[in-house]
């Protein structure tokens, strides 16, 4: 009767490890969809398809290069130019 016993429980023990890793398997298949462009959250709107660009760094995206250039150019930058 033990043996009995013992060898249903192992037999279930091994239906529910098995069923789990295939649980486990189905979850992790699922493919996520990335950014299209990983080096920028937000889509850049300067410079136009002409080159133009406002020379005004209030409208320019705080922190990028052209807002940079142009607060140097103001001298508004620590070191900028005199």
């Amino acid at each position: 009767m033990k043996a009995l016993l013992f060898g249903l429980t192992a037999a279930a023990l091994i239906a529910a490890g098995v069923g789990a890793g295939n649980a486990a398997h189905k979850r992790h298949a699922k493919r996520y969809v990335g950014h299209p462009d990983p080096y920028s959250a937000v889509p850049q709107k300067y410079p136009t398809e002409y080159g133009w660009y406002p020379h005004d760094p209030e409208q320019l995206a705080f922190g990028s290069r052209l807002w940079w250039d142009e607060m140097e150019r103001e001298g508004r930058t620590r070191g900028g130019r005199n």
